[in-house]
């Protein structure tokens, strides 16, 4: 079934509404962990570094090969990837636009669209950043479109695009990918007497997704294997990751309805939508204490929610009625139920929000019948129930606008440093600059620099090289003699270093004993930055290099 030229229009509309939505707050503030990691990562891999083999990381290659392609031909810069996350997030939209259909109205399936573009901005700056989660969810998406026209039309075509959707979906992110290849054989297994394919052998019906998909993984493994890393690539994101993950990461869903900590600024860090943090931090009635604890329990509780709807909607949604909307609510339901398992170990709120979108449409589906069986029964009040899903997106549409006005406020410093024409803060600003005019003035042009331990993005603004496979953004695997032994024998003479390790984890000097030791004995303070709380220190060698 090919899609009318009606509903093309709708699609590009919702894109393009969802990209413009994007435009006041996409390129606001640095997440020196993950986008600093992300970035130096692209950067090495351009300067020809092996990924695994020279780099460390537990993740598998998708994202960091589409950055790395994404600076080579869009130049190294924050803003290019800012920018495809843009992209990612209107696609985003579109394909949940796409997926709430038939199972909902055109209307309620744009306001699904809305919803997770105003998750995107409660989350900021989390979903504003080029992110393996939001890379896989987008990829599950499509997969799940690409199954449906697959059960649809019995279609090679669409069989192909589902196993290639769904190997991209494991290759950003392999915990996704696993919940989602379950949950797509689920969807397939279960529609397959209502579809093209109820005459047909179960074995044919995987073919076509099962050959693409598995075509896919070995090219990825070929090029694993052409650099020379495939052991290192096992070792880290089979061996290593669910040990560190674990050990590293250990937060429990909060509690919706028990007693929050009173005065823990971690707990709110961790569990309240970001925006507010960031109005905690800068005063203003949207940081109020009682405001973060209750959008805690409404975030995680409408999740609660949606969660215990599925069994209720899958019985209602599969017994009888249209056949498009049994397949649907059977490819996506279980989907959606699914796919929240990929919020652990870790289920802070940037967790819950990656995770959240497809609750989205559970809760659309569930206040679509709801709808209409109220006003079915009460055919008078159909006008007033119009009335106040109006009010209800008005208030939103006007709460998001004075979110991204106070963003702008908040970040109106443009940082205008190599690989980071970004928009930050004053503090922001004052660090990155002077760091990396130390790095640069410190340095030859071909030395290499250490920086640590979480800001990896200075290794882009300075065009300086690390000699260690490590960034220390997550402590993971990371062999403290490995980086001793690279820094002395690359000749480190420069080093930025912040001795305040991120809150989640333990002081600097109980992960890294030997490092720690290392830059005591062998480097001395020149100078110490200072900016709201953050002191950076700029570190050399004490003893003479030939």
């Amino acid at each position: 079934m090919s899609t009318s030229r009606p509903a093309l229009r709708a699609i590009v509309a919702v894109f393009a509404l969802a990209g413009l939505a994007q435009l006041p707050f996409f390129d606001r503030s640095i997440v020196s962990l993950d986008e600093g990691q992300l970035s130096a990562i692209g950067y090495r891999q351009l300067l020809g570094d092996v990924l695994y083999r020279d780099i460390y990381t537990g993740l598998f290659p998708g994202i960091y090969w589409l950055t790395a392609g994404l600076f080579a031909v869009a130049g190294v810069d924050l803003v290019v990837l800012r920018a495809a996350q843009l992209i990612v997030n209107a696609a985003t939209a579109a394909g949940l636009f796409c997926l709430a259909q038939p199972m909902v109205s055109r209307r309620a399936a744009a306001m699904v669209a809305g919803a997770y573009i105003f998750l995107v901005l409660l989350t900021f700056p989390g979903l504003t950043m080029l992110a393996y989660s939001s890379l896989s969810l987008l990829a599950a998406i499509g997969a799940l479109l690409a199954a449906r026209r697959y059960l649809e039309t019995a279609s090679s075509s669409a069989g192909i695009a589902t196993g290639l959707l769904l190997a991209a979906c494991v290759l950003f992110k392999q915990n996704y990918g696993a919940l989602v290849l379950l949950s797509v054989t689920i969807g397939l297994i279960w529609n397959r007497r209502d579809s093209a394919w109820a005459d047909k052998p179960l074995l044919a019906l995987f073919s076509a997704p099962v050959l693409s998909g598995a075509a896919a993984g070995a090219v990825a493994a070929g090029a694993i294997l052409l650099g020379g890393a495939w052991p290192h690539f096992f070792e880290a994101t089979f061996l290593t990751i669910f040990k560190s993950q674990l050990e590293a990461f250990h937060q429990p869903l909060p509690p919706v309805l028990g007693a929050h900590p009173p005065n823990d600024g971690l707990f709110v860090f961790q569990y309240a939508p970001s925006i507010l943090f960031g109005y905690l931090v800068r005063g203003g009635s949207l940081g109020r204490p009682w405001v973060l604890s209750l959008a805690v329990r409404i975030g995680y509780g409408v999740a609660y929610v949606a969660l215990a709807l599925i069994p209720l909607l899958i019985w209602r949604y599969t017994r009888g009625g249209d056949a498009s909307v049994r397949r649907d609510a059977r490819l996506i339901l279980p989907f959606a139920g699914l796919f929240f398992v990929g919020i652990f170990p870790s289920a802070i709120w940037s967790h819950l929000a990656a995770v959240f979108p497809p609750l989205i449409l559970v809760l659309a589906a569930a206040l679509s019948r709801a709808r209409r069986a109220l006003v079915s029964s009460l055919p008078a009040i159909d006008g007033a129930v119009r009335w106040a899903i109006l009010a209800v997106c008005a208030v939103v549409t006007l709460v998001g606008a004075k979110m991204a006005v106070d963003l702008n406020g908040w970040y109106e410093e443009r940082l205008l440093l190599p690989g980071a024409s970004m928009h930050v803060s004053r503090r922001e600003a004052y660090l990155y600059r002077a760091a990396t005019d130390f790095l640069t003035e410190c340095s030859r042009e071909r030395e290499h620099v250490f920086v640590a331990p979480e800001m990896p993005l200075l290794y882009v603004t300075s065009g300086k090289r690390n000699p260690t496979p490590y960034d220390l953004v997550i402590p993971g695997d990371v062999r403290d003699p490995v980086m001793v032994e690279r820094l002395d024998a690359t000749g480190v003479e420069c080093i930025v270093y912040n001795p305040q390790m991120y809150v989640q984890f333990v002081s600097f000097d109980k992960l890294f004993p030997s490092l720690y030791a290392y830059l005591q004995e062998h480097f001395r303070i020149t100078r110490t930055i200072e900016s709201q709380g953050t002191h950076w220190q700029f570190l050399r060698r004490r003893e003479a290099r030939l």
